[in-house]
């Protein structure tokens, strides 16, 4: 029986003391076992040597030791992409905050959401009372300005009124004092007449209680009144140049006619 073993130089280094069973030939290290020359049972510690360092070369699933240290440094460099990846990912959720606080975060969101909806609703009722208000406004200027129509129409009957009454009253003192002065016998009736209008224009004359004209400040009727202020004038029916009398105002001329009528009265109001 003749056997022949050749391991390499690493395998030889780890066989200890079976390495003195080995020759060197050629880089490498063979047993040689002839004709008994090794007894049986260091054969057979030899080859259980052989199968341990055969074991060691190869795993258990027959993938050799090689292979499967490169399949562990691809799973080494997954598992360090995984824990980059979640390392990136803890920097994130660090950024926002823990879990807890990113739900509160989600919950004011959510609450702010629903308020805003709110604020939707209530500026939609807002627009709706600004346009009740703007057309309360439009209606609320328009009755001012109708108002101020009204009291500028106002102002113009009290004026008109005013003027009409006044108009009304100098014709009734002009009927007054024609009329008394009709009645004296021997006055210059035009020059007398127009001086008592004079009188009442500046105030001198003024009606009474019963609507007859008086002299305010000497409490004298309107007759007593025009007979003295006649005395008083010269203001007789002679003739302007007759010496020894003065002469009426006027000049004895006529007064104007100052008698107006209902359409003279509208047209000096503007009517």
């Amino acid at each position: 029986m003749s056997i022949t073993l050749t391991v390499d130089a690493e395998t030889y280094k780890g066989l200890g003391d079976l390495q003195k069973l080995y020759v060197e030939k050629d880089g490498a290290y063979t047993l040689d076992i002839e004709g008994g020359v090794v007894a049986q049972s260091a054969f057979d510690e030899l080859k259980k040597s052989n199968e341990t360092l055969t074991g060691q070369v190869t795993g258990p699933d027959g993938k050799s030791w090689k292979e499967m240290f490169e399949g562990s440094q691809k799973a080494n460099q997954a598992i360090r992409g995984e824990r980059d990846n979640f390392e990136g990912e803890l920097k994130k959720w660090r950024a926002i905050g823990t879990l807890e606080e990113t739900q509160k975060l989600k919950d004011e969101l959510d609450a702010f959401k629903q308020k805003g909806e709110g604020l939707d609703a209530a500026q939609k009722e807002n627009t709706e009372l600004k346009g009740k208000i703007r057309a309360l406004t439009d209606e609320r200027d328009a009755l001012k300005q109708s108002a101020t129509q009204l009291t500028t129409e106002r102002d113009e009957l009290a004026k008109f009124k005013s003027e009409a009454e006044k108009l009304s009253a100098y014709n009734q003192a002009k009927e007054q004092i024609e009329a008394t002065v009709d009645k004296m016998e021997g006055a210059n009736k035009r020059g007398l007449s127009r001086a008592l209008i004079d009188k009442y224009e500046t105030g001198k004359l003024s009606f009474d209680k019963d609507g007859a004209l008086i002299d305010k400040a000497g409490n004298l009727s309107l007759q007593a009144y025009a007979k003295q202020y006649m005395e008083d004038f010269g203001l007789y029916a002679v003739s302007p140049n007759t010496p020894g009398r003065a002469t009426p105002p006027g000049g004895g001329q006529p007064p104007a006619s100052t008698t107006v009528d209902g359409a003279s009265l509208a047209a000096l109001m503007g009517y």
